[in-house]
């Protein structure tokens, strides 16, 4: 059990260092007096992450209890093929538009945080969550390890949610900070979006190609071993 989280720790780490969930959440805390609308973006998140994460585990583990030794192999083949995905798009996402349109995207996403409500929140949330390629290959990669870990139901579900909150670590800082920081944690959101909003490309990027160079070390260790 701790060896499953010691090794879902930096992945979920990975999910949570998402600089676009990071600062669409805390535009969606800057539209409403109330945080009720973080409180739905952050639930539309976590259901995401947790729906996706238990049916691919449970898939994993269904077919590590048929046939232990080619799941194996087939995780750590995942890993290197997830981790060569994640070296691939952090080099393509540094250079597929300029940064010119940077405030575009941004203006984007201000003008639909705008135009809805909780409803509207919690579907960001689960879109964020799940519509991502960084997120995707990393849920898979931690649902390779919980699977062909043959935990039981209790411990199963124990990962699960230390993964989840691990992943939603990101996006619930800004919340704790404007339900607690008042005027003084507006003001420090403010900051952090307008760094993240200027460097969300190479921040996305750093973190894309450590966890793949991680994800292709531990495949091809795995299966050298």
């Amino acid at each position: 059990m701790g060896g499953v989280i010691g090794e879902t720790l930096p992945l979920g780490l990975g999910i949570a260092l998402n600089p676009i969930a990071i600062v669409v959440a805390i535009l969606i805390l800057g539209t409403v007096n109330t945080p009720k609308n973080g409180i739905a973006f952050a639930f539309g998140w976590i259901s995401g992450l947790t729906i996706l994460l238990v049916l691919t585990a449970l898939i994993v583990q269904a077919r590590s209890v048929a046939d232990p030794e080619s799941t194996r192999s087939i995780v750590y083949v995942a890993k290197v093929a997830f981790g060569l995905i994640l070296i691939v798009a952090a080099v393509w996402g540094l250079r597929r538009r300029p940064r010119a349109e940077e405030d575009l995207e941004r203006r984007r996403w201000t003008r639909l945080i705008n135009e809805g409500g909780v409803v509207r929140s919690f579907g960001l949330g689960l879109f964020l969550s799940d519509f991502s390629i960084k997120n995707l290959t990393l849920v898979a990669a931690a649902a390779g390890v919980i699977g062909q870990a043959d935990l039981e139901n209790r411990d199963l579900a124990v990962a699960v949610g230390i993964f989840v909150v691990i992943c939603t670590i990101g996006i619930l800082v800004p919340l704790v900070v404007r339900v607690f920081g008042h005027e003084r944690g507006d003001q420090l959101l403010t900051v952090w979006r307008t760094w993240l909003e200027r460097n969300v490309a190479a921040v996305t990027a750093v973190v894309m190609v450590l966890l793949g160079t991680s994800l292709i070390g531990q495949g091809i260790g795995g299966l050298m071993a």
